[in-house]
């Protein structure tokens, strides 16, 4: 086709303006572009162009400084040399009446348009400093909330635009710039009318039978957009290019993959917008691979989680925006952020089914606390209710016997997180839980204190394992039982250990972890729990000799008082190779009550009914069994 051609483009020039039209957010990247010499020599009235700001498959766009009759910076867009100027001026003008009217927070304006003498067309708008959307939201980790209070506001914008007779033609992330106002994200949707007025993608009536004129965004196109024998395109073809960018501000990625339509020709490419289905979100999310993870990054979860959030509802929502069939679309921009708020206050969507089950789910999670507060108000008259029907309906259990009781000591817990708050505290609340177990008796504070007396140490002796073995050993107890604290991370770690005071052997062990402080002293009841009910099987019973007295672990009043007045008198005392024995200088004589008690050589103090007690001079206080 020549160049006396109506449209003033031949076909090889058409196919590619459609596949060199810009894709996502490079169309405002600033660029070195060879066209800004041509530009610069051009006349644009009253406009000074500064620099380009991007290039897209219609034209150029640059800042440009306007002199008269005020002076602002302004985006100037010099459409490509070629289009039809006439018809191009003409479309804007049927269309500058409406844009005029429009006046929205969203929306960036246009002030005007005209012709250079060299017969380019172009327009001028709002200039915004800002980046596409998904940039904004990729370089900013928004959540997929945040990502939809956004695209909201994107969605009123467009709504406003039709209410005033304006169909964008051409949304997607390059012409959805986002700026900040006050340090909030404000949304901006540029090229209202252009579209329009430049018929990008319409078809020319000169041209039905011969090619169809589509230059653009494909990715972004509605089926009716790509219909290049009707180019019956309405507000519905917006909602399609809406639930593109919804699609691609949830996962990352549009529907249709950009290089394969690309390689498919341009046959193939309208036949793809036309008839297949846009794929599930999650199911286009997993086929992404090792670029799953990032993308989840950006929007502050996992590839699962997010799996997970787009596989119910958006999933639905998206879905129904990219209907093939306009009439099963949402009706309007309005409808489809109507839904998505419904989703943001967890309120049934209708773009999901609307089943019972479903809409009771949506119900409790709008109304958590109530619905938390209601189960746990039921849960606890069930649960009174089973206790008292256990009560009132079990076989009376016996009792276990005192006797059968196995006499246990508890050491002090090895804190090693270095919190004081667990010093003494666990040992404490572990004593507590052991001593409801029917099968341990827990040796009580006033036996250890007496023990501790006769072993010659101070009563508040920190009860190491060793310590606490000793006094097993000298109790006849079953076993003694050791536990220790530590803090692992933020985590704390719990360890409960039984060992037999005599052999050594391990009886039984516990180990639990609390993710934080107040769950340590929980954790430590469940454990206590568990350990007292297996202990039945591990602890043994004390076990008597025989030949020892049945008070063996009871002296007397009068055998504790001599056996405390003797060893005091021992401590005082020093051996001359065993043979005879001298007071040590600044001490008192020993005790007369001692006399007939104690023998040359190691000092060996006897009571019967009592613990031998045997003190060697030259080595210290040490301890002895004995008849």
């Amino acid at each position: 086709m020549g160049s006396d051609d109506p449209a003033g483009l031949c076909p090889k020039c058409l196919i590619q303006g459609a596949f060199d039209s810009s894709v996502g957010a490079g169309d405002f990247e600033t660029q070195t572009i060879p066209s800004v010499t041509a530009a610069s020599d051009d006349d644009f009235g009253h406009y000074q162009i500064l620099r380009p700001l991007g290039e897209g498959g219609m034209g150029t766009v640059y800042l440009a400084e306007q002199r008269e009759p005020i002076r602002r910076r302004v985006a100037l867009k010099v459409i490509k040399l070629g289009m039809d100027t006439g018809q191009v001026l003409a479309r804007f003008a049927n269309e500058r009446q409406a844009l005029a009217m429009m006046d929205h927070p969203n929306i960036a304006r246009i002030f005007d348009a005209g012709a250079t003498p060299k017969g380019r067309p172009y327009f001028v708008m709002e200039y915004i400093e800002g980046v596409p959307i998904t940039q904004y939201c990729d370089r900013h980790r928004m959540a997929i909330g945040q990502r939809l209070e956004l695209f909201l506001a994107v969605c009123r914008a467009v709504q406003h635009a039709h209410q005033k007779g304006v169909i964008h033609r051409d949304l997607k992330p390059s012409n959805v710039l986002v700026t900040e106002q006050d340090g909030a994200p404000v949304p901006k949707v540029i090229d209202f009318g252009i579209a329009k007025a430049t018929d990008q993608w319409a078809v020319e009536t000169t041209l039905l039978t011969q090619f169809g004129q589509m230059v653009g965004t494909p990715e972004y196109a509605s089926p009716e957009q790509a219909e290049v024998t009707t180019g019956d395109v309405d507000e519905s073809s917006d909602v399609y290019s809406l639930g593109v960018l919804l699609y691609e501000l949830l996962i990352g990625t549009v529907p249709y993959d950009a290089a394969s339509m690309r390689q498919a020709g341009l046959a193939e490419m309208l036949r793809i917008i036309r008839e297949e289905e846009a794929p599930p979100l999650s199911r286009k999310l997993t086929t992404m691979g090792a670029a799953a993870a990032d993308i989840a990054a950006r929007r502050m979860t996992d590839p699962a989680s997010l799996r997970r959030l787009v596989d119910g509802d958006l999933n639905s929502i998206a879905m129904k925006a990219l209907e093939k069939v306009r009439e099963r679309r949402y009706p309007s921009a309005t409808e489809l952020a109507a839904d998505l708020q419904r989703y943001l206050e967890h309120r049934p969507v209708l773009a999901s089914p609307a089943g019972r089950l479903y809409r009771t789910r949506k119900f409790l999670r709008r109304h958590r606390p109530a619905a938390f507060g209601a189960a746990a108000a039921l849960a606890f008259i069930l649960l009174s209710a089973l206790t008292v029907w256990s009560f009132t309906h079990r076989n009376p259990q016996p009792k276990p016997q005192s006797t059968d009781k196995r006499p246990i000591v508890l050491a002090d817990f090895a804190n090693s997180t270095g919190d004081p708050a667990f010093d003494g505290t666990l040992r404490r609340v572990m004593a507590g839980e052991l001593e409801k177990s029917p099968y341990l008796s827990v040796l009580s504070d006033a036996r250890m204190s007496e023990t501790l007396r006769l072993m010659v140490r101070p009563a508040d002796t920190k009860l190491t394992p060793d310590v606490a073995s000793e006094i097993c050993e000298r109790t006849v107890s079953g076993a003694v039982v050791e536990g220790s604290v530590t803090s692992l991370g933020s985590e704390y770690v719990l360890s409960l250990r039984a060992r037999n005071c005599r052999t050594g052997d391990v009886l039984d062990e516990e180990q639990a972890s609390a993710a934080k402080k107040e769950e340590v002293f929980k954790e430590l009841g469940q454990i206590a729990n568990r350990f007292g009910t297996r202990a039945g099987d591990s602890v043994p019973l004390a076990n008597k000799d025989p030949s020892q007295p049945t008070d063996v672990t009871t002296p007397s009043d009068r055998g504790m008082e001599v056996l405390q007045r003797c060893n005091e008198g021992t401590t005082a005392w020093g051996t001359d190779n065993g043979k005879h024995f001298t007071p040590q200088a600044g001490h008192r004589a020993r005790p007369a009550i001692c006399d007939g008690l104690c023998q040359p050589g190691p000092a060996i103090c006897i009571l019967r009914g009592v613990r031998t007690w045997s003190a060697e001079y030259s080595q210290g206080l040490r301890t002895t069994e004995s008849g």
